[in-house]
Formats: C-alpha cells, structure tokens, sequence
C-alpha cells in the first residue's frame, strides 16, 4: 500500500493537505473503505497492484503470499491450518519445519558463497554436490556450538565414509544426515555412534554390506568388510591395550592380537540382511533410483527371501552376541499393553516397517498373487473406540503425550509410549500380540495406522518345540512353544489324520500366537473342533479371501505363516570333529537351512572343552560314545539328539556372588518388571536382599578406574509373586551398568545335553540366536 499512496490518480485534488489513502492511518484507522464512487471494475483493473489484497470472499492461495506474512497468527486467522486427512512425512533425523519467512531457499550466491539475497537452484553450481560443501563449510564456520562442530568433524576422519567409494555424490542430504550421526553423538558415547553409523545405508554402501547374506540365503561366506573395519579401525584396533595405553603380552611377549580370522567369519554373519527402507517423501531423491539412505536401514529377518543369518554369533570373549536381552518368549502376556510398549505412526497405509513377518518379500513383491489390496493382510487388530484403553491412548485421550496432528477428536503423534500397563479390551484379551493397529475416528470417518513396535529379545536355538505345518502341510519346521509363530489349526478329537481339513481359529488376519494360546482357541470352539491338530491335510489359516473366493490368497501368503501342531519335534545337532563347531538339524523340516551339512556352521561353548568326534562319536577313552549320536563321512562329524534343560542359577539370595560374577553366570536378560503388571513381581527387602544390594554398592564405590566390572551393581531383586518370596528361575536382578544402564537378568540358564543318555557331562551352554 505504501506504493499506492503516492500513486493514487485521486491524490492530486487533494493535495497537499491531505492523501485519501493514507488519511485513514494518520488518523488511527485500521479500515480503509471502497468508495461508493467507485465501481468495482476500477478495483479489477488495479489488482496487480495489490497482488495480496482480494474482494470479500475470494480464496487465497496461502502458499502464493509473500514468505513475510506466510506465519502462523496470519494462518490461524484465515483458518489455513485445516489439514483434512494427512501423511505424516519426516525429514532427515532432526531436520527442522520450514520457516517460510526465511524464504523456503538456501541462500547462495553462483560462486558458492553464503549469499542472503540470491536463490539457489541445484544447477547453481553445475553439480548436486556444491551445496552440501556450502551448507557444511557455513555450519563449520559459523554454527554457534563449534565445540561440537569441530568434535564431529574429528569423529569423521575416524568413522569416514567418501563420495569416492559411494558414486552418489549429486546428493548432499545422504552425506548430510550421515555426517549428523557424528555431531549429534559428538559428547554421547561410543556405543551410540557404532549403533547409528552401522544402520547407515551410506555406510553399507561404502562398506559393502548392504544386502550381504547369509550362507543359507547365498551359498556362499558374507560380506566380511564392514565386520573386519569395525574392530580394526572403529573400535578395539588389531593389538589389546591396557588402560594405560600399553601393548598387552602373552607369555611369549608377543602381543597379543585383539580379533583373528574366526572372529572376522563370526561377526560378518552379524551384518547380514541389512536392506534400504522404502523411499518415502520430504527426502532427496532427485530421480535417482538409490533408495532411501537417510533412514536407519532394516533387518529382514523373516520369510523365504531372508538374507538374514539366523544363527549363533559369539563375541570377542566368547558369549554370545544377544546375551543379557530378553528371551522373546518371556515377554510379558499382552506386551503390547505393557508399559513402555512403543507405537509408531504408520499414516494411511498399513504397511509396517519394523517387525520383520508383515513386509518380507512374499508379501509385497507377489502382489499379483494377493491383490492389489495386499495390505489388507497386513496382520493388525482394531481396538474398540469407546472401551478400549489403548485406542485411547493412541487416540491421544489416555496420557500417552502431547503434541501431534489435531484430527477431530483424536490427536495422532509421531510416536506413543505407554506409560502404564493397560487392561485389555474385547479382542485385545485373546491375542498374544499384534503388528499394526487400525485407529477409526468415528468423528471424522478417517482411519490410520500405528505400528507396533516389539521391544528387543532374542530367541533360544534350541528349546522345547512342536511342529509347525504350512496352510497346505507342505512345509514343516520345529518351533519354540512360546513364541508367536503360528496359527491355531482345530481337529476333532480323534480326526488328526494327513487327510483332515482342519479349521482355524483367529482374532484377526495374519495372527499368530503362542502354543497356549492356540490349545485355549480350539478347546473354546462349540462346533467339535476342540484340539489342537496333530496333522492335517489342509488349514484354512489366518487368511483373508483372495479374489473369486479363492481361498488363502493362492497359497503364496500361506506359505508365510506356520499353524501350530500338538506334535512334538525331534532336535540335532550335527558336530564337526575337528573343531567342535555344529550345524542345527531339524529332522523333520523341509528348509534347506535346517539339514545335515547345510553350510551354516555356528560355534558353542563345551563344557570343559569336550564334544563327540571320531568315527564312534567318542567323547574321551574314560567316557566313551553317548547313545543318540551316529557318525558320518567316516567320522567328519557326529548328528546327535539333544535335549533341553532350564533351570534357576541362585536358589538362595545368601549365596549370590559379587556383581562381576552374577552378570558373567546370568546370560539371558528380562523384560522390566513393571511390564508384568502391578502385583506381578515384588521387590525383594529381606535383610539377605537388602545386604547383597548394600554390598553391590560398596564394592561399586570402592572400584578403580570407570569401565571396569565393578561399575556394574545390583540395585534391586524381583521374585515372582507366587513365589512366596523365594529365588526360582522366574526372579530378576536389576543391575545399573556404569551409573546410568539399567538393566534385568533373569536367574536362569539353559543348558543343551547332547547324546542320551548322559554318560559324559556334555553341554552347551544357552545359545541364543538374535
């Protein structure tokens, strides 16, 4: 307007006493009023003079107003807020919201210098990765935190990645996000940066890692470059050193060298399976088809495409890589209710990213098998609007946290915590666990999905199992009884026959749960179809209906979901002479993976070194060959049956040992016992608790130098509370590592008998496969 005031055609008459259009103003106005003089085609024929200005009525496109009055007051007022039915779409991690007063551009000049008044296109400087020179060298020089700046940019020079090695060099917000990690992380600790650059897809790139498999998805060893650069030039280096730095020696002074070949072989099966997530928007992509190198990388640890090596990994001191989390089979009834339970925000596709059954390979790539709506087999539940706690709580209604997009009455987030453990509702008391959940709000008629997120756990190689059948009983493997793996299929009592179509019984589409859970299903069924089958011809599944009634979506989707079977299973283990290292066997299984010398050699801990070898599967002169083993390849190696013992380490709170000792002895971790639900477990405070937690923390404050074993103490002990008080396998230490890690172990081990009977005390210790 200030432009129209000296050039208004009226000005003159009215000068120089007065301006009509500024008259308004001087006099404390806020309103200048159309003339009635004036016909509106006068106003038509001035609007490019007044490009933000419109008649009453009209509709603005808030996007086209100048960047200075593009704020929020000024959305808020003419109601450009209103969203309607939205996708969520992130940025890079701790990318901020545009600030449209800055413009909505990165200020460059053509040279590359920071510039406020030009506008940067990417062609500025004839290549994509001038900016990111720019945009790094502006926040080397001028961020306010150059502490930080300058830590990162020394990290960097240690945890490298190159556009030399990446060939991606047009885009800068890949090496951006990467380089991020290293100043977020500047003051954290290592741990965290290993952690974040390892799920990098630009370091998997560089490293060659990304899409590496296992022998069994391969044939061949994986990708050993990022397992050998880890320890060599990331972490521990090529020689062990003491705190002061020194060379450690062994007993001929030699140094003693921190990692060997073995260790390369065994940490390379880690980094296996490691895929890009599935482009999305709000990141640079530019039509290059290199995927999504901005998010952390996924694990696909399931399903006929898996690359993923599922067996055990030893460490550098030999424990197994996975000891001290949780078996996923002592996770809480209902985990998904239990506090601390994470959801994340799908939007409005049930496509869920993390747990590893809902987006391998034979779900999404088999798309003309399934339909176009193949989403909709997606396994997910959809919490009743009115009673159920948990559809308050990711409604935004039961305390699960601010913020969020307002959608009538439900306020969607990012991410939902829970903070209590909820009661169950309707469906959700018959399920063991869910993947994603269907949010209908009633008020607006939209409906979107979370995610959930099951909390870390590993799972047993060997334990007590039953048979798992495919939908069409072509498939069979051994599983773990208390794990989600399958569906139940229902006989009649009597009718377990390999020409039985059994009946299946589900909550939802795609469920699985554990062997309990499918016995309770069956026996509730009214129409004779009480028992859990012990074979079958066919089961339904948890399937939906494919097109033309064609029943189990063609078989393809069957094939990735298991039904439970009252029949237990046979486990072996085959044993290679010369090294004591074993191949898992499941005799019954049709899965290459699971045969005698099936390539996928893993190591174990002997008890006391001795193992059967030899062309009589011989132990040692004194104990001779247990029964259950057979020799093969002229004595190669021995398959042997196996068996399974679980039971408690402590059995008496007087007789725990220091805390150093107890985290070596206690291998297998526990989920918090608040999970559990209130009353679940009770803090033991005897005086024999509350002296060994005492003499924890004494023998914690008297350690030497910080990171030694005696920075761990135990701060609490957790019976059951049906124990009436006593240690039992069920009992959780808490254990504070370095003064701020808290963590649970359960008092219990499990151990393997190979041969039987036991005419040699042969075991391997608990192997755990994560």
């Amino acid at each position: 307007m200030n432009e129209w005031a000296v050039d208004h055609p009226g000005n003159a008459q009215y000068a120089p006493s007065a301006n009509p259009i500024k008259a308004f103003a001087l006099a404390g106005g806020t309103t200048l009023l159309w003339p009635a003089s004036h016909p509106m085609n006068r106003f038509e024929g001035q609007a490019n003079n007044f490009p933000i200005l419109g008649k009453l009525g009209a509709s603005v496109d808030f996007t086209s107003l100048p960047t200075s009055v593009q704020n929020a007051d000024v959305a808020a007022r003419f109601d450009a807020l209103a969203m309607g039915a939205a996708t969520e779409a992130c940025g890079s991690p701790g990318e901020v919201a545009n600030e449209p007063t800055e413009g909505h551009h990165f200020h460059i000049d053509g040279n590359g210098a920071i510039d406020d008044t030009s506008r940067f296109t990417y062609w500025t400087l004839g290549k994509y990765d001038g900016d990111m020179e720019v945009i790094h060298a502006h926040l080397a020089q001028h961020a306010p935190d150059q502490l930080r700046q300058r830590a990162a940019h020394a990290l960097i020079q240690i945890f490298v990645i190159s556009w030399e090695g990446l060939s991606i060099n047009w885009n800068s917000e890949n090496f951006l996000a990467y380089h991020d990690i290293l100043v977020r992380h500047a003051f954290g600790s290592m741990r965290e940066i290993l952690s974040e650059i390892s799920y990098s897809g630009m370091m998997a790139r560089y490293l060659t890692y990304q899409d590496s498999g296992s022998r069994a998805a391969s044939g061949t060893s994986p990708d050993e470059n990022y397992a050998r650069e880890l320890m060599q030039l990331f972490s521990v280096g090529l020689i062990e050193l003491g705190e002061d730095g020194s060379k450690q020696l062994d007993a001929h002074g030699n140094p003693i060298e921190t990692y060997s070949t073995e260790n390369i072989q065994e940490f390379a099966r880690c980094w296996t399976g490691f895929s890009l997530q599935s482009m999305r928007v709000n990141i640079q992509n530019e039509g290059h088809a290199y995927g999504n190198r901005i998010d952390p990388m996924r694990i696909t640890g399931n399903g006929a495409d898996t690359k993923r090596d599922l067996f055990p990994k030893m460490d550098l001191h030999r424990g197994h890589i996975g000891d001290g989390l949780p078996l996923c089979a002592d996770l809480p009834p209902r985990h998904f209710l239990s506090a601390g339970a994470r959801y994340t925000y799908l939007g409005r596709t049930a496509s869920a990213k993390h747990q590893p059954e809902a987006i391998h390979a034979t779900t999404k790539s088999r798309i003309n098998a399934l339909g176009a709506s193949w989403t909709d087999q997606v396994p997910r539940l959809a919490p009743r609007p009115n009673t159920s706690s948990l559809y308050s709580h990711l409604c935004g209604r039961g305390g699960g946290g601010g913020g969020g997009v307002n959608r009538g009455s439900c306020r969607f987030r990012s991410e939902v915590r829970l903070n209590v453990t909820l009661p169950c509702d309707g469906k959700e008391c018959l399920v063991d666990t869910v993947t994603v959940v269907d949010m209908h709000d009633n008020s607006t008629g939209e409906t979107v999905y979370y995610e959930y997120v099951r909390p870390p756990c590993v799972e047993l190689t060997f334990f007590h199992g039953a048979l798992v059948m495919s939908q069409a009983n072509t498939l069979k493997m051994c599983a773990d009884l208390g794990t989600e793996v399958a569906s139940a299929a229902c006989c009649q009592p009597g009718a377990h026959l390999i020409n039985t179509m059994a009946i299946t019984e589900c909550a939802y589409v795609n469920e699985a749960m554990k062997y309990d859970t499918a016995v309770a299903r069956c026996a509730a069924r009214i129409d004779g179809y009480t028992q859990v089958c012990s074979n079958f011809y066919r089961a339904p599944g948890c399937f939906a209906y494919g097109p033309a009634g064609d029943h189990g979506m063609s078989y393809e989707r069957a094939w990735t979901r298991y039904n439970a079977s009252s029949t237990r299973c046979t486990m072996q283990v085959q044993v290679f002479a010369n090294d004591g290292t074993v191949t898992l066997v499941h005799p019954d299984s049709q899965d290459p993976s699971l045969t005698r010398d099936s390539g996928n050699v893993f190591r174990v801990r002997w008890a006391e070194g001795r193992y059967p070898a030899g062309r009589n599967c011989t132990v040692s002169p004194i104990d001779g060959a247990p029964t259950g083993c057979t020799t093969f390849d002229n004595g190669v190696s021995c398959v042997c049956n196996v068996a399974i013992d679980t039971l408690a380490v402590y059995n008496d709170v007087a007789d725990l040992p220091p805390t150093s000792l107890l985290e070596r002895t206690l291998t297998i971790g526990a989920p918090a016992p608040e999970a559990f639900g209130q009353g679940a477990y009770v803090r033991c405070m005897s005086a024999a608790c509350t002296a060994a937690v005492s003499s924890s923390a004494s023998s914690a404050g008297s350690s030497g130098s910080s990171g030694s074993s005696a920075d761990a103490r135990l701060v609490a002990v957790y019976t059951h509370a049906s124990s009436a008080g006593a240690l039992d396998q069920r009992s959780i230490f808490a254990i504070l590592r370095n003064g701020t890690r808290l963590t649970y172990l359960a008092n219990k081990v499990s151990t393997v008998r190979v041969g039987r009977p036991m005419n040699a005390c042969m075991l391997i210790a608990s192997l755990i496969a994560c």
